[in-house]
């Protein structure tokens, strides 16, 4: 009866890290220049984000 337990299921483990992003560091000047802007409307459009990524030099995929 205990082999019938026995069964292997392949571990995500390597979809997951590959699926995932590592946390972004932002500096002090990155992060006004962020709440600022969120501050003025939190629903950013496409244009907006790609702006701010531009100005503070990150990819605007992080700007969300």
């Amino acid at each position: 009866m205990a082999g019938a337990m026995d069964v292997t299921i392949p571990s995500s483990g390597s979809r997951r890290s590959q699926g995932r992003r590592k946390r972004m560091v932002l500096s002090t000047s990155q992060l006004r220049v962020l709440q600022a802007s969120f501050e003025q409307n939190p629903y950013l459009g496409i244009t907006t984000r790609e702006e701010l990524a531009q100005e503070i030099g990150i990819e605007e995929s992080r700007v969300q």
